[in-house]
């Protein structure tokens, strides 16, 4: 995974964006269809975007984000 790609979605995270599946894939290290049964699951609140794409609640993201780094220590990319 590409640090500087992982960073620039943290900030658009942090700054209450809506993230596309494949974003949020890039910042779990999982596949943009993982994200898809996440959302599915409802451990992911989602809206569609106007052209119809699936984008994930940021307060969502964060909180699953920060979870995993309490588990895992550090960020994402350790």
């Amino acid at each position: 995974m590409s640090e500087d790609r992982a960073a620039d979605i943290e900030r658009r995270l942090d700054a209450g964006e809506w993230l596309r599946p494949g974003d949020v894939g890039v910042l779990f290290g999982r596949t943009r269809y993982a994200v898809d049964d996440w959302m599915n699951a409802g451990k992911l609140r989602f809206r569609r975007s106007p052209g119809g794409h699936r984008e994930a609640h940021p307060e969502d993201v964060r909180r699953l984000l920060d979870e995993q780094r309490q588990v895992h220590g550090g960020t994402a990319d350790d």
